[in-house]
């Protein structure tokens, strides 16, 4: 029976870098802090107020209060949507290389190429949604931001050992 103790080092190392893409996605996907600047009001008594402010794809905060984001702008709807897309495909892509470790070997040349589609489908995806934002906003980009940067990255690491494997192997025969 196939499983994770038969399957190659690379296979198992491949769904390491999966599975950390997918939470560190995640993560830069779902917080607050995509941008964050901080934004000084002068008040009337002579000195000023300074607030934090950060903002991700979904909320926004200002200090400790925060509230949803409103889209009134084409970029923003852009980027979520490929965010979406590139999240739904790390996931697609974490289970397609799931089933090629438990599934019978019959079957594995088929979802060993999806596993390679979906993963640079993903890569694609949150790249676009990289740029989008990054090329709309005029604040300094923060660390949820480069968090989805770093699945994308490793994403695409895992892609390429994959696609190292599959057209630099020695033997020929299947895979």
């Amino acid at each position: 029976m196939p499983g994770p103790d038969l399957s190659p080092k690379y296979v198992r190392t491949t769904l390491l870098l999966m599975m950390t893409s997918l939470f560190v996605t995640l993560v830069g996907f779902s917080t607050t802090a995509w941008t964050s600047s901080d934004v000084t009001l002068p008040t009337p008594f002579g000195d000023a107020l300074t607030s934090h402010v950060t903002a991700g794809l979904w909320r926004a905060c200002v200090d400790d209060a925060c509230g949803p984001v409103k889209v009134d702008n084409g970029w923003l709807l852009a980027t979520r949507a490929f965010a979406t897309l590139g999240l739904l495909a790390g996931i697609m892509s974490t289970i397609l290389l799931l089933l090629y470790i438990f599934v019978d070997q019959t079957h594995n040349d088929v979802i060993y190429l999806d596993v390679i589609i979906t993963s640079l489908v993903q890569v694609s995806c949150i790249l676009l949604a990289v740029c989008i934002y990054s090329s709309n906003t005029s604040v300094q980009l923060a660390w949820s931001f480069a968090f989805t940067i770093v699945g994308m990255c490793l994403e695409f690491l895992a892609a390429l050992i994959l696609i190292l494997k599959r057209w630099f192997r020695h033997d020929h025969e299947g895979l």
